[in-house]
């Protein structure tokens, strides 16, 4: 009972510290805080719903909006990012795919792992990105909608293969051999 009162505690003002990052507008300790508390809450609770809306708060910290409604990253947002911005953009949305397809939302899932290849793409620091490791999950995200049937492709499986092409392009910009040799 007291361990779980301090996690409880714990979860508490990690809650409300993330409010505070989000409420300042620092997307770096907001995005290390919302994965945290949005991991406890698949892994520990199984409520990935939860950990939906935290993510979800964290990009919005760059998403345009209307009327509080989140309209998406814009392409200027994007060109004027940093790496860093850029990291914690797609670690979030990763952090996102994976609660979505916990939560059996499994097209918002690959919509977050395809937006996050869209926003490298469109982000001019992308090609300074050193750690390309981190848009690996995205691709194993993919590739697990592709084998179960959520991307649906054509008897030439195009888009496998354009994914396959664009992993390999990473892992070469990466540079560690045992990421080339896994793709």
């Amino acid at each position: 009972l007291e361990e779980t009162e301090i996690e409880m505690n714990d979860y508490m003002f990690q809650t409300k510290l993330f409010k505070h990052w989000v409420n300042s507008g620092n997307l770096v300790k907001s995005t290390n805080l919302a994965i945290k508390v949005g991991q406890h809450f698949e892994e520990r609770l199984g409520l990935p719903a939860q950990s939906i809306r935290i993510y979800t708060e964290a990009l919005d910290l760059l998403r345009e909006t209307e009327d509080g409604i989140s309209k998406g990253f814009s392409r200027d947002v994007l060109a004027m990012v940093n790496t860093e911005d850029l990291t914690c953009i797609i670690q979030l949305q990763v952090a996102l795919g994976k609660a979505l397809g916990m939560a059996q939302q499994t097209k918002e899932s690959v919509s977050a792992f395809q937006d996050a290849l869209k926003i490298t793409q469109i982000a001019k620091c992308s090609p300074q990105l050193k750690n390309r490791s981190i848009l690996f999950p995205v691709f194993d995200g993919l590739a697990s909608a592709v084998k179960d049937g959520q991307i649906k492709q054509d008897a030439s499986c195009r888009y496998e293969k354009a994914m396959l092409r664009r992993y390999m392009q990473e892992t070469r910009l990466h540079g560690d051999p045992i990421y080339i040799v896994h793709a």
